[in-house]
């Protein structure tokens, strides 16, 4: 979410521990994420940020509600 002034903050991040769907709902995820370096976090808090200030979603309205799915290239396993 962004403010009026430029200013942005994203309030959760989550990650899925199992591959099983591309919907949250088919696997367990757990919240915030865990395995994520802090590189990869801020990349994605930077990308997000640039997202809803173009799209300006700005301050809390019941229409700002929103999320946003990245997929990562899996490193392990």
């Amino acid at each position: 979410m962004c403010g009026s002034n430029g200013t942005c903050i994203t309030v959760c991040n989550m990650e899925n521990l199992d591959l099983v769907g591309a919907h949250t709902g088919d696997s367990i995820s757990i919240y915030p994420a865990q395995l994520l370096s802090e590189k990869t976090r801020k990349v994605i808090v930077d990308y997000t940020c640039k997202l809803a200030c173009s799209f300006n979603v700005i301050g809390l309205k019941e229409t700002n509600v929103s999320s946003v799915t990245y997929g990562l290239k899996c490193l392990w396993g």
